[in-house]
């Protein structure tokens, strides 16, 4: 097989380069003379697509490739040619080869990445040129594929791909549409976890999108776990019972650990662990992750009658059950701390620590049932209810007062000094605060005396400093329940200095005049030291409905979608609701337009069906969002939908038929009629025109107002009866594109017949006579007018009507009739005899203008006596035969 490549446009490159060339080789080589040998031809015998022979032709004899004109690759991307060699002789014996040409894209397309985000994994003790993986397993290597639709899927797209930064670390291989990230260096999970950087790629010509990269670096076990300290040493007392601590907190006096300022407390090596109780513990740290980082105390060796228990995941030491301590005796125990990570790779240290047994010490504190108190309690729970009873007991059953140390810095609890109740002192909020940690301690209050005494001092220098009463100068009272404060004198060098030490149930501090350099009491003197001990209080508040959903302001709320398309993307909303569980779950609905409209379950808008935006241009839909809660919580947000126009209408005329009537002999020039069409589409400008030229003889158009001129004056007279004096004929709008099929509409012009004569009565005074008790619709009189314009036609009708302005009390009384011209009473009269009336009526045609003339009718009520009565009932008259 044959193959060549063509640029796209290309017309300049013939003849074309084929590898390997077309060339045949006749077997016959033989043949002498080498003039008797037969030539070769050569032909395209078939190809495909058909319109190959638009494009290529072959040169018999030399076989040369030409291209006939420019391919383009938006209508072909290859061609597939069987070339046929054969001899000139007769016999031709023919050879066949396949030929495929590719179309090549010009570069006019960036390259891009399959993916805007990649995530990739790499364990710190990855060798250098470790691919990095897809998943936390490690078993797929991150696939990085970038394209580029200059050059075929299947191909490589031959790109550049460079990092913004960590060149150092990785690097990206060069080949493939698919590119794998490798090592360069080691990585070290506990000095950087993750790296992220970006990746562009670059063709030569255009650069593409930059894609982020983040590499996380999963742990390996390269971490001993290591005690804070190489040995411990501890004192117990033989009145500790089983299960009691045995590392508590070591005061002492070494003048390296007491500070300097004004402020002094008990002094603890910063090297040493404390727990919440103030009690000191083995403490190992492990700077790996998960089981590798999770340390695991054992009690190797120095007990061998198992007198004390570690606890495997403190490192607490405590003392075993049913063991009782000896005084004297001294205890040396091996412990090992041991990472969980599998057997062959686990790792491991060891301490000792050194523990010896003293005589009992009225010193113990109070303790709670519980190292730690788990509560849930509902965010709506009332103020002042009880959450729980933190009661401690003490051994030498003193008097304990409850404090809250830490963890309630609004003061939203209140714990009972003397009983421990711990209260409800301010509402909850959940989406405030979810969780509180309360450190609770209990402080006994031995029966220490009420009064200024002595005290004992127990401290490293050799000079021991001795209390003075404080009732002297510079002492203060004593409350024993609340503080110590006491006067501390000391002799040093043969130098005298003084100084008052505050204690209260957790340090001392000295307030004048400075921090005396010898040891200080560890609070209190042995008699009267105050003991403390602490729990923890983990109140968990749960949640009830009492927040509503909330739209995110920052999502647009005027939206537009194409119309005519069903499925189309409209918008998205988006709301969240700070509640826990099914009642911060939120749920999405329509309140309109649900037929024309969905939306999906994270807030997608997409139209139902094809809206059409002549039928509705704008759409207000009304979004419920609504929380999972049984009884839910609901809002509301308005959207704009603007439908966008697309060209799908004709402009329609806004009536079919025009009749439009012009008074006869109008001046030239004289608009008779604006038609107007209407185009449903946006941006649409309408234009007019008459549908054949016939009306051009007498009438103007004009194409943008559609305004219907005369071109001359038109005399109703002068028109023939064939004629009629109407004109009829049709317009047309079209849109400014002209794709679609005009509007069309019917005019219809008649020249109408002005009104040239007004009414005109017989007589300007009429007379009647009416009875004083005439009954309603007795006749009076009648009034007669004529007009002269054209019979039969409105101008000519003559009808009447009563004046009322002029006489608005006969107008009450009497009436005419409108076509008559009758005159009439209009009630049962009841009116004094010789009374006269003047009844104003007018005569009005129905020309245009209306033409009128009035008249007078006076009419006098007669005297009964004076009223002509028949002689008889009937008259009868017989006609001769």
């Amino acid at each position: 097989m044959r193959r060549c490549r063509v640029a796209m446009g290309c017309s300049a490159l013939n003849p074309l380069e084929v590898e390997p060339p077309i060339k045949a080789v006749d077997q016959d080589r033989n043949i002498q003379p080498p003039s008797d040998r037969p030539g070769i031809l050569y032909y395209i015998l078939v190809g495909h697509p058909a319109a190959w022979g638009e494009y290529f032709s072959l040169n018999r004899t030399t076989a040369e490739l030409l291209l006939l004109k420019p391919v383009s690759r938006d209508l072909f991307h290859t061609f597939t040619l069987v070339i046929k060699a054969e001899q000139d002789n007769g016999h031709p014996l023919p050879a066949f080869s396949d030929l495929v040409i590719e179309i090549l894209d010009e570069n006019n397309q960036a390259p891009y990445f399959l993916q805007t985000t990649y995530q990739g994994y790499v364990n710190e003790a990855a060798p250098v040129g470790t691919t990095i993986s897809s998943s936390a397993n490690l078993s797929t290597p991150l696939n990085i594929v970038v394209l580029d639709n200059d050059i075929e899927e299947t191909k490589d797209p031959q790109v550049f791909i460079t990092l913004d930064s960590y060149k150092a670390i990785f690097t990206i291989s060069r080949e493939g549409i698919t590119r794998y990230l490798t090592l360069l260096k080691p990585v070290d999970r506990e000095t950087q976890m993750t790296y992220t950087f970006t990746l562009i790629a670059f063709d030569g010509v255009q650069y593409s999108q930059s894609v982020t990269v983040n590499i996380l670096v999963l742990d390996a076990n390269d971490n001993t776990p290591t005690f804070s300290q190489v040995s411990y040493s501890v004192e117990v007392f033989t009145n500790m019972q089983p299960g009691e601590t045995v590392l508590q907190r070591q005061l002492t006096c070494d003048r390296g650990l007491l500070p300097s300022a004004p402020l002094c407390s008990p002094p603890i090596a910063p090297e040493q662990s404390t727990d919440m109780d103030g009690l000191t513990q083995l403490t190992a740290r492990d700077a790996d992750a998960g089981l590798n980082g999770l340390v695991t105390y054992t009690i190797l060796a120095g007990d061998p009658d198992g007198d004390f228990a570690i606890n495997n995941f403190t490192g607490r030491i405590t003392i075993a059950p049913r063991v009782t301590l000896v005084v004297g005796r001294s205890y040396a125990l091996t412990v090992r701390a041991s990472d969980n990570a599998p057997p062959v790779e686990r790792r491991s240290s060891i301490t000792t620590v050194y523990i010896e047994v003293l005589p009992p010490n009225n010193q113990s504190p109070p303790r709670f049932p519980l190292k730690i108190y788990n509560l849930e309690i509902s965010e709506a729970m009332r103020i002042g209810a009880i959450l729980v009873n933190l009661q401690a007991t003490d051994r030498e059953l003193d008097p304990i007062r409850y404090y809250i140390q830490s963890g309630d810095d609004h003061k939203v609890f209140n714990l009972t000094e003397t009983i421990g109740l711990l209260l409800l002192a301010k509402p909850l909020d959940r989406e405030t605060t979810d969780q509180y940690f309360l450190i609770v301690t209990a402080t006994d209050h031995p029966g220490s005396p009420r009064r200024r005494g002595d005290m004992q001092i127990e401290p490293k220098s050799s000079r021991a400093p001795r209390q003075v009463p404080t009732g002297g100068r510079g002492g203060r009272g004593i409350d024993p329940l609340r503080s110590r404060m006491m006067v501390v004198e000391q002799a040093r060098r043969g130098e005298a200095r003084r100084g008052v030490v505050r204690c209260d149930a957790v340090r001392c501090y000295v307030v004048l005049p400075a921090c005396l350099p010898a040891c200080l009491p560890a609070c209190l003197p042995a008699a009267g030291e105050l003991k403390t001990s602490t729990t923890t209080v983990s109140i968990v508040v749960t949640d009830v409905n009492d927040n509503d959903p909330t739209f995110d302001p920052t999502l647009p709320r005027n939206l537009t979608v194409l119309e005519e398309r069903a499925g189309a993307f409209v918008g998205r909303v988006k709301a969240t609701d700070p509640d826990a569980g099914r009642n911060g779950e939120v749920y999405y609905r329509l309140l309109t337009h649900a037929k024309l409209f969905n939306i999906t379950a994270n807030g997608t808008i997409y139209t139902a069906v094809a809206l059409d935006r002549e039928r509705g241009g704008l759409y207000e839909l009304v979004v419920e969002a609504s929380d999972g809660a049984v009884d839910p919580r609901r809002t509301t947000l308005v959207l704009q939908v603007e439908i966008i126009d697309i060209n799908d209408n004709s402009p329609v005329f806004s009536q079919p038929v025009y009749n439009v009537n012009v008074p006869e002999n109008s001046p030239a020039g004289t608009v008779i009629l604006q038609i107007s069409a209407f185009d449903a589409d946006e941006d649409s400008n309408v234009t007019y025109r008459f549908s054949t030229e016939a009306p051009l003889e007498l009438f103007t158009l004009d194409r943008l107002t559609g305004v219907i001129s005369i071109l001359q004056s038109l005399d109703f007279e002068d028109l023939s009866e064939e004629e009629d004096a109407i004109f009829t004929f049709q317009v047309e709008a079209l849109d400014h594109e002209g794709i679609l099929p005009p509007g069309v509409a019917t005019v219809i012009v008649r020249i109408k017949d002005m009104n040239d004569y007004a009414p005109v009565f017989t007589q300007e005074l009429y007379r009647g006579m009416v009875a004083p008790n005439a009954e309603k619709g007795t006749y009076i009189a009648r009034v007669l007018a004529t007009d002269q314009d054209p019979p039969n036609t409105n101008a000519s009708r003559v009808r009447y009507r009563v004046d009322h302005e002029l006489s608005p009390y006969s107008g009450s009384i009497f009436e005419v009739e409108e076509d008559t011209g009758r005159i009439l009473t209009k009630v049962n009269l009841n009116e004094e005899p010789n009374a006269s009336f003047k009844l104003y009526v007018i005569a009005y045609d129905n020309g245009e203008p209306v033409k009128m003339n009035t008249t007078v009718v006076e009419i006098t009520v007669l005297q009964p006596s004076r009223i002509p009565i028949f002689t008889e009932e009937e008259y009868r008259w017989v006609a001769p035969p």
